[in-house]
């Protein structure tokens, strides 16, 4: 990734970051992605879907080789799902994660009325110098955990007249860093990193004017991935490259400073031809990358193959420490990501590979 579009990736996720979007609640990003996307009006189309879903289609008069590439800007967060009567706040989780990886973090309430208010989610026994040992010894579930707000209240009155109702959407507080060694650490860098990316590589194809080289092919940016409901949209595809995080971890391949093909997750194998295709331009093109199956991890390419469209996928991504807690990836990861992304896009379509 080359110096000038660097600085614009770091400064355009650092944005997409700080910008809330629990699953459910992403207006706000998806129209800062518009934003966006108004710089490339006079190279395609826009279209924007009732689940926040955006497609970007590339003009081209070509019908054959229907190619996308896709990423999901929704992310973790939680819900107001009961006030107490001494005006205690208890949440419910929007996506997959455990209460200890949020434990003692900074969120904001989001309001219908649009007000915002800070708070900090906790266990019920949070000071060690009344409970001493029984911190450690409880586990961290749902009916032990609350959000103390950042207001004087004492009764589920108090916290209504400030606007705050059950059904209000908590953010949590994303604390992004880029580090002088080239690490970034963050919240949701799964997957605001995919749509940094996906853009940055708009803005080369543009400002390098390498348009007439795509064919049909489209970008996706989809809103609902944490909850299974993200690409319910695509459809009339031939390829479908999904661009989300790579998971680190000592039974893991991935590494933090190389892009990820992932050749399996929860629902099963990727394609065959597209992971070959993949690897070969990889080897072609000098990208550091790692082959890796994930256990525990579905993306949005299981919604697409659930909804019967015919279409080749294929998954690959940073990697990501710490998953769906406090993240960390490394620029190199992100770079190798992009020379993947770029060649793809760019590249020719993916030929059958039989094995005999």
């Amino acid at each position: 990734m080359k110096e000038q579009y660097q600085k614009y990736f770091l400064d355009i996720l650092k944005s997409l970051i700080e910008t809330p979007s629990p699953s459910g609640y992403t207006f706000h990003v998806r129209n800062l992605i518009l934003k966006e996307l108004e710089e490339y009006k006079s190279l395609g189309e826009v279209k924007v879907y009732k689940n926040n879903g955006i497609e970007f289609i590339f003009n081209s008069s070509k019908t054959e080789n229907r190619r996308a590439i896709c990423s999901h800007f929704d992310t973790l967060g939680l819900f107001l799902s009961h006030i107490e009567t001494d005006g205690m706040i208890r949440l419910d989780m929007i996506g997959g994660y455990p209460w200890t990886a949020v434990e003692g973090e900074y969120v904001k309430i989001h309001t219908m009325d649009n007000k915002t208010y800070t708070g900090t989610i906790l266990f019920h026994k949070a000071s060690t110098h009344i409970y001493g040992s029984s911190y450690d010894q409880e586990p961290r579930k749902q009916d032990l955990m609350y959000l103390r707000l950042d207001e004087k209240v004492s009764s589920i009155e108090d916290v209504n007249n400030l606007g705050i109702f059950l059904g209000d959407f908590v953010s949590l507080d994303p604390r992004f860093v880029y580090t002088n060694s080239g690490f970034l650490k963050s919240r949701h860098l799964d997957n605001k990193t995919g749509i940094a990316l996906i853009l940055t590589m708009m803005k080369q194809i543009k400002e390098q004017n390498l348009q007439n080289k795509i064919g049909h092919f489209r970008c996706i940016f989809t809103s609902g991935e944490e909850i299974g409901k993200g690409a319910n949209f695509v459809k009339d595809l031939d390829e479908l490259l999904i661009v989300d995080n790579a998971v680190v971890g000592k039974t893991q391949n991935s590494l933090e400073d190389k892009v990820t093909i992932c050749v399996k997750d929860s629902t099963g194998p990727f394609d065959y031809s597209f992971k070959k295709h993949l690897i070969n331009m990889s080897k072609s093109n000098q990208i550091d990358y790692v082959l890796d199956v994930y256990k525990r991890y579905g993306c949005d390419s299981e919604t697409v193959l659930k909804l019967g469209v015919d279409v080749r996928t294929a998954l690959i991504g940073p990697g990501i420490d710490a998953s769906h807690s406090y993240e960390r990836t490394h620029i190199d990861a992100l770079t190798h990501t992009f020379l993947l992304m770029i060649n793809y896009t760019l590249g020719d379509a993916v030929k059958e590979h039989c094995v005999e």
